[in-house]
């Protein structure tokens, strides 16, 4: 689990200084290119109320930022455009009900689990991370291993929760984020990205 102390953020015996992730997002930005065209895709989509063909290049678009563009194949083979439609409308309605956020994830989360193809929190949660980088990170299975999550809705429920309380602190702290157009304003995709960033090691 991340643990904030000492002015790091700990996942394990590796401790990550504040002060690097704005260092940290920037390289993942950089490796994953196309983060935020889709994210303002993201916004279109949800404002279009999820229509099937723009779902459905959306779809493909993150799978393949995601590294495994297959994965798009199947899920648009196994399930009907209605019924990929109506998932990601209830996950969207999830996201932004009233309540608690590590609540609206993980039911935003098992909407998308129930799509063929998509059922495992990997690529249901990089999804979730475009329609709403406030309040979703990726649960993949390196930060779930590395980081001692465990690969569930639960275990989702709590990384969105933990990365939006760093997210909380980076902003108190004045660390100002690199994502671009919002200087200061963390999220917990962007704390995400950071974490991920340092386990990789990239530098």
């Amino acid at each position: 689990m991340l643990e904030i102390k000492h002015g790091a953020v700990w996942y394990g015996s590796n401790g990550v200084v504040l002060g690097a992730f704005p260092e940290l997002l920037r390289l993942h930005l950089e490796r994953t290119r196309g983060t935020v065209e889709l994210e303002m895709r993201a916004r279109d989509l949800a404002a279009a109320g999820f229509a099937p063909a723009y779902l459905e290049a959306f779809v493909r678009d993150v799978c393949t930022w995601g590294g495994y563009s297959g994965i798009a194949g199947r899920v648009l083979g196994n399930n009907s455009t209605a019924e990929l439609a109506a998932r990601f409308r209830h996950a969207h309605m999830e996201l932004t009900a009233d309540r608690l956020g590590h609540e609206n994830v993980g039911a935003a989360l098992r909407e998308l689990n129930r799509i063929k193809g998509l059922g495992t929190p990997s690529f249901a949660s990089k999804h979730l991370r475009f329609l709403s980088p406030e309040q979703c990170p990726i649960l993949d299975r390196l930060i779930a291993t590395t980081c001692g999550y465990p690969f569930s809705v639960a275990g989702y429920e709590r990384y969105a929760q933990d990365c939006a309380a760093i997210a909380r602190v980076l902003e108190e702290e004045g660390i100002g984020s690199s994502f671009p157009g919002s200087p200061g304003d963390w999220r917990a995709a962007d704390v995400d990205a950071a974490v991920f960033a340092s386990i990789r090691v990239w530098g």
